[in-house]
């Protein structure tokens, strides 16, 4: 009883110094938490807000980017000191901005004009790594190109469907399947980022029906579309496809394939594939829905089994069916024309926020925050 009475005291002063230091860190401004922010064009210059305090970053004039600036393609958080902000002028060149939120600097790089849309971006803390439609690779950091890689297929279709960072490499995948001694794979880069050396490979996946010209869809046949999605352990593809019915149409499908059984793990009917491609986090496949996309429609697909949760609800009470969907850390950010909800895998609702007036029916991205 003795020793307790002499080292709960102890106990007590290093707690409270804890306690104080935490304290003193948040005070100070050396913690920091991600705010919920969305961005817009507004006169040639940046307008954000953020959703959940009102200190937020000043307009950022984009004057000196050579063009004006016409469309924004995406935000980020590269980290918790950087947001990085992909920018389309008016000659259709990309440019990113990085914006420093430590020290209120702004930085940008402007990408080759032969880069095109559309664009997949993966990042680490302290780079940036951009994949276009060419099959082209920029090493972005210190904002300028450090380096620039040239994929190659076998089936001399490079482009980029999808971009991943896993541990010290980067993943990227060609939406179009290779046929190869009468076998179908999928080809698959593994690009290390200490040397930003590639790995080519190819991943078996099953041997699809092919339609003829003029011919009918056969009941049960399977015709395949696209390359979505591959696992970060690259043992499963998930793949679009067309299913035959008895009626000689076709059933749009999206498949999980085992790349070493060729087994279909499971299956589910897709409305419609995503003209803008779908991207993978947090185990989900999504894609978001803007204005100007026709038939397509938002997605939020849980990889394993590919169920989704109905997620038109996030629209019925608005204007149009437009959803950005990007992910945020754990969860992901829903954004309709008048609010913006904090959404879990499951697909519940964490937090909402509504936009400012001004803010409604306007175009705007969220800035995404990536969980790695």
């Amino acid at each position: 009883m003795t020793n307790i009475r002499k080292i709960l005291p102890k106990f007590l002063l290093l707690g409270i110094l804890v306690a104080l230091s935490i304290f003193i860190y948040r005070t100070l401004g050396f913690w920091e938490e991600p705010s919920v922010v969305i961005v817009r064009l507004v006169n040639n210059s940046l307008e954000f807000a953020c959703l959940d305090n009102n200190n937020c970053l000043p307009n950022v004039s984009l004057n000196n980017m050579g063009q004006p600036i016409i469309y924004l393609d995406s935000a980020f958080y590269r980290n918790l000191n950087t947001i990085d902000i992909i920018l389309v002028r008016s000659d259709q060149v990309f440019v990113l901005l990085e914006i420093d939120l430590k020290n209120n600097q702004e930085k940008y790089t402007t990408l080759p004009e032969e880069t095109l849309p559309s664009l997949r971006v993966a990042h680490t803390n302290t780079q940036v790594i951009i994949g276009d439609q060419t099959g082209h690779l920029l090493f972005i950091q210190d904002s300028s190109i450090k380096n620039r890689v040239k994929l190659t297929s076998k089936n001399n279709i490079p482009n980029i469907a999808g971009l991943f960072v896993r541990d010290n490499d980067i993943v990227a995948f060609s939406p179009v399947p290779v046929i190869k001694d009468e076998r179908t794979y999928a080809q698959v880069w593994l690009i290390h980022l200490s040397n930003s050396s590639i790995d080519s490979q190819l991943l078996q996946m099953p041997n699809f029906d092919r339609l003829e010209i003029g011919e009918l869809p056969k009941s049960g046949a399977k015709y395949v579309g696209q390359i979505i999605g591959v696992s970060e352990d690259l043992t499963n593809l998930y793949v679009f496809y067309y299913l035959g019915t008895e009626e000689g149409t076709a059933q749009s499908m999206l498949g999980i394939f085992d790349t070493s059984t060729l087994k279909e793990i499971t299956s589910s009917n897709v409305e419609c594939a995503n003209m803008a491609g779908y991207i993978q986090s947090n185990e989900i496949l999504y894609s978001s829905r803007s204005d100007l996309e026709g038939s397509s429609t938002a997605a939020f697909i849980n990889l394993h089994n590919l169920t989704s949760p109905d997620i038109s609800a996030f629209t019925q009470d608005e204007i149009t069916t437009k959803l950005i969907i990007v992910p945020f850390d754990e969860n992901f950010l829903f954004g309709t024309n008048s609010q913006v909800f904090i959404v879990t895998p499951t697909g519940q609702i964490i937090k909402k926020y509504n936009l400012p007036m001004m803010w409604h029916n306007q175009n705007y991205v969220l800035v995404s925050l990536s969980s790695e």
